[in-house]
């Protein structure tokens, strides 16, 4: 399984993004909230040296990435309705799960 930490980082910073704009009492929020910080844990551990990349370690990151992307097509078609559940990142970056 390849992963990128390119997209590890653009998954992370739209999900940042997204939370500018959800409302305070949007019920994505706090789910969001938990993603950004597991995100940013997954890519110090990552980028790392004194830390091994194992297969569990980008499993989890790649679930992580998957996840985020489906919460933020879901908080996003909160906010607009026309956005839908694809967001303009998912159109630019692969799903590696195929």
């Amino acid at each position: 399984m390849a992963l990128s930490v390119d997209e590890l980082l653009l998954v992370w910073r739209d999900a940042e993004r997204v939370l500018n704009d959800l409302p305070a009492s949007a019920p994505e929020r706090p789910r969001i909230l938990r993603q950004v910080a597991r995100l940013r844990r997954y890519h110090a551990r990552i980028t790392t040296a004194t830390a091994p990349t194992n297969s569990r370690l980008l499993s989890s990151t790649h679930d992580a990435i998957t996840d985020t992307r489906r919460l933020l097509g879901e908080a996003r078609s909160r906010v607009d309705p026309a956005f839908g559940p694809m967001s303009a990142l998912d159109e630019v970056v692969p799903d590696l799960t195929e």
